[in-house]
């Protein structure tokens, strides 16, 4: 997987529009520009990064906040009024112990083609002065080493752009936060 960076606060859009052109092959089928302005973009009051960008952006001084928050039903009304033959779920990692969270991700990197996880920042990165921002990644191969499961992921940024292996114990950690979970993608099938 080639990496995507990302603008400050889109790192979800870039993800979806990522995935979109990796499985569809058609880089402007979903840009993450129509993808932030139709969920909004919640950044820190007094930035400019997106400025002239997106149109619907919201401010608020609370990290938690900042990024954009979609929905499977709006996720999917995008997707079908842009054309991407695919379907979206969110899946709350509070549904699941560590274990069956190793399962299920597990099971849905091997067997679909994306899976993007919503997660807090500090905690996977281990930097104290970014905890309870969210952030999303692409997790696109897993691999069991020892008698511990690592995933690929791929990082928008911008920050740390980049490919990493995780631990599936710290996703499981990160994604435990506040809105935190993964969007499975997969193609619709007729």
């Amino acid at each position: 997987m080639n990496v995507v960076v990302s603008e400050p606060f889109l790192c979800l859009a870039v993800c979806f529009e990522a995935v979109v052109h990796a499985l569809s092959g058609i880089s402007d089928l979903l840009s993450r520009y129509s993808f932030a302005e139709r969920f909004g973009v919640v950044i820190p009051p007094g930035n400019q990064a997106l400025q002239g960008v997106i149109s619907n952006v919201k401010y608020s001084a609370d990290c938690r906040e900042w990024g954009i928050e979609a929905d499977p039903p709006g996720v999917n009304a995008l997707f079908r009024a842009q054309g991407v033959a695919l379907t979206a779920e969110f899946e709350s990692t509070a549904q699941h112990q560590d274990w069956s969270f190793e399962d299920q991700v597990t099971a849905f990197v091997q067997t679909r083609m994306a899976v993007i996880f919503c997660l807090d920042y500090g905690r996977l990165y281990g930097k104290t002065e970014w905890a309870g921002q969210g952030h999303a990644v692409i997790g696109f191969s897993s691999v069991r080493r020892d008698n511990d499961v690592f995933v690929s992921i791929m990082d928008p940024g911008p920050d740390r752009a980049g490919l990493y292996d995780v631990g599936i114990h710290d996703l499981y950690v990160a994604t435990g936060r506040r809105h935190g979970g993964f969007w499975s993608l997969s193609p619709i099938t007729f």
